[in-house]
């Protein structure tokens, strides 16, 4: 479930608190990963987030983080801002579509007030690059203009 052979994610009737320790977040992972031990799993909490939590959580076992997982808890504010710019509805119906397309992270699980992804291993993007990124973005569409008569 959740790989990009697989477009079906289950949804999963548990709500975790805003504040969840390891042990209520393990109750989202086993319905995922029903083979882990909590024992054997490690939570590494991602910082830096405005108003939801977020960890990933891996398997001692697994050296490559391959079947790692990104779980985010929805803050509590967050009802205030989906009616201003996030859409959770439309945010779910994003991923879907682009997982059949074999694109982005696989989503693996909803929640009542939160979302499993598949982890994917990298490194923060900065600024710089996203800068960079942008001016090629555009230097491309204004070639692709140029040279399309």
């Amino acid at each position: 479930m959740g790989s990009y052979s697989d477009f079906s994610y289950q949804h999963l009737d548990i709500t975790l608190p805003v504040a969840s320790q390891e042990n209520d977040t393990f109750r989202v992972v086993q319905k995922i990963r029903p083979q882990w031990k909590q024992s054997d799993v490690r939570f590494v909490k991602i910082t830096g987030g405005f108003l939801n939590k977020t960890y990933t959580c891996l398997h001692k076992d697994d050296p490559t983080q391959s079947d790692g997982l990104f779980i985010r808890i929805n803050g509590k504010n967050r009802e205030a801002l989906e009616r201003i710019f996030i859409n959770k509805k439309y945010e779910i119906r994003y991923l879907k579509e682009v997982n059949k397309h074999r694109l982005g992270t696989p989503l693996l699980a909803t929640f009542n007030n939160g979302i499993i992804l598949k982890y994917v291993r990298g490194n923060m993007v900065s600024l710089k690059q996203v800068t960079i990124t942008c001016l090629l973005s555009e230097f491309m569409q204004i070639t692709k203009f140029a040279y399309s008569y």
